[in-house]
């Protein structure tokens, strides 16, 4: 639509959201090294000082990229088995990271023990009660678990644009997969 001249324009309202979807674009698109405070202002079409009101700096604008993968991951069906929900959870979390894999290398680099990490780290936790393992022994577990999650997510999205890679990635994800029952049925008892 055109505007008539002379006609005042609003300015464009910006929020954390349309910040973190804006540095994900760059970052899925033209990597991670392309994102910054000034970039994203630019795709917003803002002043760089426009951003501050909401992301106080580029760290948080990483750590809001990371929210961005956490928060992509959808609650697993309530009526599977434990197990299967374990698996569900991890080509859940691969999912996400292959939507943005421009943010990948910032999960290897952070601790998931951000917030929008917690309803993940819940499920696991749940999951790993269900198969017997104790409430002290589940949190250590659960980061094992979601380190190689994200560890092998995080490698595949980095050669995603080689196809002669995906039968690599699909055997190495069945591994972690693999690795990660054994892991449970160790840490569980009488199993």
């Amino acid at each position: 639509m055109e505007r008539e001249p002379g006609a005042v324009t609003r300015p464009l309202l910006i929020d954390r959201a349309s910040i973190l979807a804006a540095g994900a674009y760059i970052a899925n698109h033209q990597g991670l090294g392309a994102v910054s405070m000034r970039a994203v202002a630019r795709d917003l079409g803002v002043t760089p000082m426009a951003l501050y009101r909401h992301v106080a700096d580029k760290t948080a604008l990483f750590e809001g990229l990371v929210d961005v993968v956490y928060e992509d991951v959808p609650a697993p069906p309530r009526d599977l088995p434990w197990r299967e929900r374990i698996r569900w959870i991890g080509e859940a979390v691969r999912g996400a990271v292959q939507r943005n894999p421009g943010i990948a290398p910032l999960l290897l680099g952070r601790s998931p023990d951000a917030h929008s990490a917690r309803p993940l780290r819940d499920w696991i936790q749940r999951d790993l009660r269900a198969a017997g393992i104790s409430r002290l022994e589940a949190p250590r577990v659960e980061r094992v678990i979601t380190t190689a999650l994200l560890g092998c997510a995080a490698r595949e999205a980095a050669g995603l644009g080689q196809p002669h890679l995906r039968d690599e990635a699909d055997l190495e994800f069945s591994a972690t997969l693999r690795m990660i029952d054994l892991l449970i049925d160790d840490a569980a008892p009488g199993r």
